[in-house]
């Protein structure tokens, strides 16, 4: 006889429970004696020193922590990469309650640069890095990769930099750089466009500019330096034309690249796909102005106009996006911005100024401390300061702005390069002197840097000239007709816009008070109207969009707008230079 016995649900489900409990507490036990079994071998830091410096460095080992090889040797990377010890060591000691680490250093005495000096002489590296700035051999490793880099981006592909410092006194050093680039840099002999690409050849090569070849009248002019870098900027002009003609799905991407010798071919596949018409653009304020027959030009124009507009609020983080919708052949287009928050200016400083007063040359800086920070007066900034002819030319790559979100300020610097001192000049009239001007010869030089305000005489320059009149260039300034040169003894102090009425002046008694005078005023004249011709001051950099697809994204470039009445400026332009030429002395 077989018995049944029968369980209530309420019972196996309270045996399931007490299986689940146990396999638990099986687990947590487990566990913890494994945790038990390693822990010996990973001692926790109760303590980190680092000796050998007062300066603060902040390290990632920290106090509290279980030791970790990885981080320490991460922290030993970056206590090298300050460039200020030269020797760094880390001792690990185990106690009872744990390993103590101290990072031991032996800080570098403080280098200032003397020079740079380039070997072999021949090769031509221009580097921007002030005289006096302070060196360390990492800082010095940095600027041999920048030389580097430089050079590849010129032509001299494979090109190696290395650098050393030369002790030349007590806190002053020379980094030497030793150079490895071939004799000619690679130009570029011939573009070829591969595959699909339904555009014509001359819209294709209209759109070059790094790899521009000229041919015809202008085929003498030097061909385009190869790089991976201009190859790429091109291949992204390229796709920026194909967007602004609607194929938004297009491939465009370097091919390949033939060297031979010191001449480079350069080809460039693309494939356009298909075309598609713009039936509208929405998402922005003034998205209702734009026709979709010129999309890309109304959008560009209206982006521009924003962008200018957030730079007034202190913005400078601003990136235009683009959501392409396709249906069949046509598309509408989503339009969005991405701002950053606005920024303060804190200090406003100048790297580079040896000769020349900090007052002297921030009067040409028209952006402000404690104002918002305004990209486009510091546009302004950097052409004023090139209207000096005070510094080798600058850009705003030597403009560093550096912003601190928690403060919502930021601290400007600009790095310039002074002049030399002494120039030499030798000039001649393109045509009859009577009319273009004397024959002309002179030694200059800047005065020291003594005294301030008008009396600064770093800001002057005296000159010994030689003229040779062969008739006066306009009878009523007194000059007589003569046919030796004439030595002129001057004293110039040239255009500065922060300066005004109180520059551009020349003294030079043997030439007569007239011609001084019309001198004074034909260069306030041509150095206050020539950058508003121009447009130089207020030009905008190129804005990039990008555009997005279900199947791919890239870039479209806004080339920066040109001032209106582009010729009558350029006639007006010209018209100042040549005034300019017919009294200058």
């Amino acid at each position: 006889m077989h018995t049944r016995s029968t369980r209530s649900p309420q019972h196996r489900d309270s045996r399931t429970l007490y299986r689940a409990l146990v396999l638990l507490f099986t687990a947590h036990y487990v566990l913890f004696a494994a945790t038990d079994a390693v822990a010996p071998d990973i001692p926790m830091i109760v303590s980190v020193a680092l000796q050998g410096t007062s300066r603060p460095v902040k390290l990632e080992t920290q106090a509290g922590h279980p030791y970790d090889s990885f981080t320490i040797e991460h922290d030993v990377r970056r206590l090298w990469k300050t460039g200020r010890f030269d020797d760094v060591s880390v001792q690990k000691n185990d106690g009872p309650d744990g390993a103590t680490v101290v990072f031991n250093v032996v800080e570098q005495p403080p280098l200032r640069l003397h020079q740079i000096v380039v070997e072999p002489d021949e090769q031509k590296v221009k580097m921007d890095v002030p005289e006096g700035s302070p060196i360390s051999p990492f800082a010095a490793h940095q600027i041999a990769l920048k030389a580097q880099h430089e050079l590849i981006a010129d032509g001299y592909v494979g090109a190696t930099v290395d650098s050393e410092l030369v002790p030349y006194s007590k806190d002053e050093v020379d980094v030497r750089l030793r150079v490895r680039a071939g004799d000619k840099p690679v130009r570029v002999t011939a573009v070829e466009f591969t595959g699909d690409t339904i555009l014509t050849e001359k819209q294709l090569r209209g759109s070059l500019q790094a790899l521009k070849i000229h041919h015809g009248a202008l085929a003498f002019l030097p061909k385009p330096r190869y790089s991976d870098e201009a190859v790429d900027a091109d291949v992204a002009r390229l796709h920026s034309l194909y967007v602004s003609k609607g194929y938004f799905d297009a491939l465009i991407r370097p091919d390949n690249v033939d060297v031979d010798g010191r001449d480079a071919t350069v080809r460039i596949r693309i494939v356009a796909g298909q075309a598609y018409r713009v039936q509208s653009v929405t998402g922005l304020e003034a998205s209702s102005n734009i026709r979709p027959a010129k999309w890309s030009s109304d959008l560009c124009s209206c982006l521009f106009k924003a962008r200018r507009e957030a730079e007034k609020k202190g913005i400078i983080d601003f990136h235009p996006h683009v959501d392409v919708r396709e249906d069949s052949n046509v598309a509408d287009l989503v339009t969005s911005v991405e701002e950053g928050e606005p920024f303060q200016v804190g200090h406003i400083e100048f790297s580079g100024l040896h000769s020349f007063k900090d007052e002297s040359v921030r009067r040409n800086v028209v952006q402000e401390e404690a104002a918002l920070l305004d990209a486009g007066l510091l546009r302004q900034s950097v052409a004023r300061l090139n209207e000096t002819a005070m510094f080798d030319p600058i850009t705003m790559q030597d403009v560093l702005v550096k912003t601190d979100d928690k403060t919502g300020k930021a601290d400007i610097v600009f790095r310039v390069r002074e002049r030399k001192r002494g120039s030499w000049l030798l000039s001649g009239p393109v045509g009859p002197s009577s009319f273009a001007g004397p024959l002309e010869a002179s030694l200059s030089s800047r005065l020291p840097p003594w005294g301030r305000g008008i009396f600064e005489l770093s800001t002057y320059t005296v000159s010994l000239t030689a003229f040779a009149f062969m008739s006066p260039i306009v009878p009523a300034l007194g000059v007589s007709k003569v046919a030796s040169m004439v030595p002129v003894i001057a004293l110039r102090r040239p255009y500065s816009p922060g300066e005004g009425w109180l520059s551009g002046f020349t003294i030079a008694p043997q030439l007569g008070w007239k011609l001084g005078v019309i001198g004074y005023a034909t260069t306030q004249i041509q150095r206050r109207m020539l950058p508003l011709l121009d447009g130089s001051r207020s030009a905008q950099p190129e804005l990039a969009i990008e555009f997005s697809t279900p199947r791919s994204s890239g870039p479209m470039l806004c080339d920066a707008p040109k001032p209106r009445f582009m010729m009558a400026r350029r006639v007006g332009a010209l018209t100042l230079e040549l005034a300019g030429a017919f009294t200058a002395f």
